[in-house]
C-alpha cells in the first residue's frame, strides 16, 4: 500500500476565481503561445503564477517552479495535463513578463478581464446598478526600489515621494478603480519622476475604451486635488461625463473664491445646508456647507466649449478638528523651541548684538512653524556682574586693587498668542472648495460630501492590498524595465482577484445578511460580514487541506481532508463550491478535467 499526499490549502480557491473570471483564455488571446512550446500554455503559466503570489506572498521568480512541483497534482487536476519540470522555469517567467509590458497587449487583456468581473460580479438585486451610474475613482502610488536610476527609463527619483525615501529611485502606478466592485479598470506604470496630475487624463480615456458606461451622463470620476485641473475638468465634460474632486489652492482666483465663500458662511449671508451621516440607524451632522453654479468657457469660436459646473463651499467638523489639532502642535512645538534658545552672552556695551542674535533665532523658529502672526515675543536683558582681584607688577611696582565686568544676556522673556489671530485662523479651518458638473438630483451637496469622504478610502485600500501581503509589490526582484513593467501588472492581475474575492463574498453576505465566524484566529466569536482577502486565503491555509491517494494493487482512491463549516460557506458565497469536489473528481475519473 501506498500513501501520497499533497497539501493543496488555499489554491484551488485561488485558481477557481481564476478560472471563473477567465484569465487564462484572456490572457492567451493576447499572449500567443508560440507554437512549438511544449507543456503549458502561457494563459495558464500566469494562471499558475497568481495561485503562486497570492498563496505564498512571494512574486519572486526563482521559487515558483519548485513551488509547482509541490504542487504539482493540484495543477494537473485544473489544468486537465501533466505538469512537467521546467514549465515554470525563470526563462519562461521572464518572456510572458516581456509580453506583460507590451501597452497593446495589456490594454487588450484590461479590457477582457474588466467584460469577465461583471460577469462575476452579477449576483441578484444587491449589485444590480442603474445604467450609467458607475463610479470611478482615480489615484496614483509609488513603489521605491533598491536599484540604479535610470535617466532614460522607468526608475527616477521623485522631488516629493509618497513613502519618503527621497534617496531611492521610484516607480509610479496611477490607476482607476470602479466603487461598487472596488476592482481596478485600468493601470498605468510610468516613470518616477511624473507628475500625478498628467496621468490622469491618459488613464480616464483608457476607462472610456474599458467601460461600456462611458460617455454617458451618469459615469462620475473622483479623485483628489490633482485631478482638478481645468484641462481635465474639460475633456469629462466634453465627453458627457461627471466629475467631482476639490480644488487645488494653486491659483489667486481658486483662493479668492473659497476666502469669499468661507467669509459669507461665516456672516449669514447664505443658507447653509447642513450635512449628515448614518450611523448605527441614526443621523449624525458632520459638517454643513452652501453651493453655486459658474459657467466655465474655454477656447475660442467654434472651438469654444461651455458648460455648468457647481461649486461646494463645505465645513467638515472632521476636516477642522485635523486642522485645529495641526496648528495646535505648532503653536507647541514653536513655544517650546523659542523657550530653549539660550542666547548669546556678551559685555555690556554690545547689548544689541545679543538682542539681534535672540530675535533672528525667534523669527526662524516661527517662520518653520508659519507662526509669524499669531506670536508675539517680548524679551528681557539679563546682566551679571563679577568682581576680580587684579594683582599688577609693573617697572618694580606692585599694584594691586579690585575691577567688575557686566555681561548681559538677551531672551526670551513673554510669549504671547495673537488670540484674535487665531480666532481667524480657527474660522477659516475646516473649509474646502469641491467642484462637480453633475447635475443636483443625480449628486445633492449631501450626497456629494458623502460620496467623497466616505469611499475615498477604496483607491487607497486598493494601495494597501498591492503593497502588503500577499501581493507584496515591493521589495521588486527584478531589475530591467520590460520586467519591471510587466511584474507590476501581473500583480495588479493579483489585485483583482483579491478583490473579487472579498467585494463577492461582502456583496453576497449583505444579500442574505448573514456573517462569517472562525475567521480570525484568535477571536473564533468574531463575527464579520466584509472580510479581507487575505483573511480568507489564511483561514483555508490554517485548515491544512491535503489531497491524498491510497494505492493498493492496481486501484487508486483520492480524497480531501476535512474543511470546516465556514470554508464550505465561504465557497458558496463565491459560487465556487464544488472547486474542491471537482478537483477531486478528476482524479476518480468521474468528470472530464476542468
Amino acid at each position: 500500500m501506498e500513501i501520497f499526499n499533497e497539501r493543496i490549502d488555499d489554491v484551488p480557491l485561488i485558481l477557481g476565481i481564476c478560472e471563473k473570471m477567465s484569465i487564462k483564455k484572456n490572457i492567451e488571446s493576447s499572449i500567443k503561445t508560440h507554437k512549438n512550446q511544449e507543456g503549458l500554455s502561457n494563459g495558464e503559466i500566469v494562471m499558475g503564477w497568481i495561485g503562486y503570489i497570492l498563496s505564498e506572498g512571494d512574486h519572486r521568480k526563482s521559487h515558483v517552479s519548485s513551488w509547482a512541483e509541490g504542487k504539482k497534482k493540484c495543477l494537473e487536476g485544473f489544468y486537465g495535463k501533466e505538469v512537467k519540470g521546467g514549465e515554470f522555469s525563470d526563462e519562461r517567467l521572464t518572456g510572458i513578463l516581456s509580453q506583460l509590458s507590451e501597452d497593446g497587449k495589456w490594454e487588450k487583456i484590461e479590457k477582457d478581464l474588466w467584460e469577465g468581473t461583471v460577469e462575476v460580479m452579477r449576483m441578484g438585486k444587491s449589485s444590480e446598478k442603474r445604467e450609467g451610474e458607475r463610479e470611478v475613482w482615480l489615484d496614483a502610488t509609488s513603489a521605491s526600489c533598491y536599484h540604479e536610476r535610470n535617466d532614460e527609463g522607468l526608475l527616477q527619483y521623485s522631488g516629493n515621494p509618497k513613502d519618503g525615501r527621497r534617496d531611492l529611485p521610484q516607480i509610479k502606478m496611477m490607476i482607476s478603480v470602479d466603487k461598487k466592485s472596488r476592482n481596478t479598470i485600468a493601470t498605468d506604470i510610468v516613470a518616477g519622476n511624473k507628475n500625478d496630475d498628467i496621468l490622469y487624463l491618459p488613464n480616464i480615456k483608457r476607462v472610456r475604451k474599458i467601460v461600456p458606461e462611458a460617455g454617458q451622463r451618469g459615469l462620475l470620476y473622483s479623485g483628489d486635488s490633482k485631478m482638478s485641473s481645468l484641462s481635465i475638468r474639460l475633456d469629462i465634460a466634453k465627453n458627457n461625463e461627471c466629475y467631482l474632486c476639490p480644488l487645488q489652492m494653486n491659483t489667486k482666483g481658486k483662493k479668492k473664491d473659497l476666502s469669499d465663500g468661507i467669509e459669507q458662511a461665516i456672516n449669514g449671508k447664505v443658507d447653509l445646508t447642513k450635512i449628515y451621516k448614518e450611523k448605527g440607524g441614526n443621523k449624525e451632522q458632520i459638517g454643513h456647507g452652501f453651493e453655486y453654479e459658474k459657467e466655465q468657457e474655454v477656447g475660442k469660436g467654434k472651438a469654444k466649449f461651455k458648460w455648468k459646473e457647481r461649486l461646494q463651499v463645505i465645513f467638515s467638523q472632521a476636516y477642522f478638528k485635523g486642522e485645529k489639532e495641526k496648528l495646535d502642535r505648532k503653536i507647541e512645538k514653536g513655544i517650546k523651541e523659542i523657550k530653549q534658545i539660550k542666547g548669546k552672552q556678551v559685555f555690556l556695551s554690545k547689548e544689541e548684538e545679543s538682542r539681534k542674535y535672540v530675535e533672528e533665532k525667534v523669527e526662524k523658529i516661527k517662520a518653520k512653524y508659519s507662526l509669524e502672526n499669531l506670536l508675539k515675543v517680548s524679551y528681557q536683558t539679563h546682566a551679571k556682574e563679577r568682581e576680580y582681584e587684579r594683582t599688577e607688577k609693573r617697572k618694580g611696582k606692585t599694584r594691586e586693587g579690585k575691577y567688575t565686568l557686566t555681561k548681559i544676556r538677551v531672551l526670551p522673556e513673554k510669549i504671547e498668542v495673537n488670540s484674535k489671530e487665531l480666532k481667524d485662523l480657527y474660522d477659516k479651518m475646516g473649509w474646502r472648495l469641491y467642484v462637480t458638473n453633475a447635475p443636483s438630483d443625480r449628486l445633492s451637496l449631501q450626497d456629494a460630501y458623502n460620496h467623497y469622504r466616505g469611499s475615498q478610502f477604496i483607491v487607497e485600500n486598493s494601495f494597501h492590498i498591492l503593497k502588503d501581503k500577499p501581493i507584496g509589490l515591493t521589495p521588486i526582484f527584478v531589475w530591467k524595465d520590460d520586467q519591471i513593467k510587466g511584474l507590476m501588472r501581473l500583480l495588479t492581475l493579483c489585485l483583482k482577484i483579491s478583490s473579487i474575492i472579498s467585494s463577492k463574498l461582502r456583496l453576497s453576505l449583505e444579500e442574505e445578511e448573514t456573517s462569517l465566524q472562525e475567521i480570525y484566529p484568535s477571536q473564533p466569536k468574531k463575527k464579520t460580514s466584509s472580510p479581507m482577502t487575505k483573511t480568507v486565503l489564511n483561514l483555508f491555509y490554517r485548515q491544512d487541506i491535503t489531497l491524498t491517494s491510497v494505492s493498493v494493487g492496481d486501484e487508486v482512491h483520492w480524497g480531501i481532508s476535512h474543511m470546516s463549516d465556514t470554508c464550505k460557506k465561504i465557497l458558496r458565497h463565491l459560487k465556487i463550491e464544488s472547486v474542491y469536489e471537482n478537483l477531486l473528481a478528476v482524479f476518480n475519473n468521474q468528470r472530464t478535467p476542468l
